[in-house]
C-alpha cells in the first residue's frame, strides 16, 4: 500500500487537530484498513507511515480519544496500562465492578451519561444536518465523533 493511497483517505487538517479516517469504519468506531491480506486499525498504519515499526506487543493510543484520528501527533504507543492509565486519568475509565454509584452512572442515557461527548442541543442539531442531506462523515468531523456515532443517532439507536 503507498503512503499516497492510505493518506488519499484521511481527511488532513492543521496538525493540532485530528485528521479523521474516511474509508471503512469497524463497529467499534476504529478505521480499518486491509493490505495483503492483513488487516489493522487505520491509526496503526499512520503511526508506521510516520514514526516506524510499532515495537511488539503494544498499542498505538491516541492522546485525542478520536477513534478515527489518524493525526501522527495524536498517536503514542504504550501498553494496554498505559492505554488504561490514560483513560483513567481523563475519566474515561468507569470500573462498575469497584464501584456501584459509577455503574449506576454509566448505565445513563445521553448527557446523563459523565463519558458522553455530545449534549441533547448538539444532538439535536446533528438530526437536523442530516435531515438536510449533510454527510454523516462531515457531520461526525464538524463535532469530533465517529461516523458510527452519528448514524447511532440519526437512526435512533442512542440518544
Amino acid at each position: 500500500m503507498s503512503d499516497d493511497w492510505f493518506w488519499g483517505r484521511v481527511d488532513r487538517g492543521p496538525d493540532d487537530e485530528c485528521w479523521l479516517w474516511t474509508g471503512y469504519v469497524r463497529r467499534d468506531g476504529y478505521g480499518q484498513v486491509t493490505h495483503a491480506n492483513r488487516r489493522s486499525g487505520a491509526h496503526r498504519w499512520a503511526y508506521e507511515l510516520h514514526h516506524g515499526d510499532i515495537p511488539r506487543g503494544l498499542l498505538v493510543c491516541h492522546s485525542c480519544d478520536t477513534p478515527l484520528c489518524c493525526n501522527p501527533g495524536h498517536l503514542f504507543v504504550g501498553s494496554v496500562a498505559d492505554n488504561q492509565r490514560d483513560a483513567s486519568l481523563k475519566g474515561r475509565l468507569v470500573n462498575p465492578m469497584r464501584n456501584p454509584a459509577s455503574r449506576a452512572k454509566a448505565a445513563q442515557p445521553g448527557e446523563r451519561n459523565p463519558m458522553a461527548k455530545l449534549d441533547a442541543e448538539r444532538v439535536s442539531e446533528i438530526r437536523a444536518r442530516s435531515r438536510q442531506g449533510d454527510r454523516q462523515r462531515d457531520i461526525a468531523h464538524s463535532f469530533g465523533v465517529s461516523q458510527a456515532t452519528i448514524s447511532m443517532i440519526v437512526n435512533g439507536h442512542t440518544w
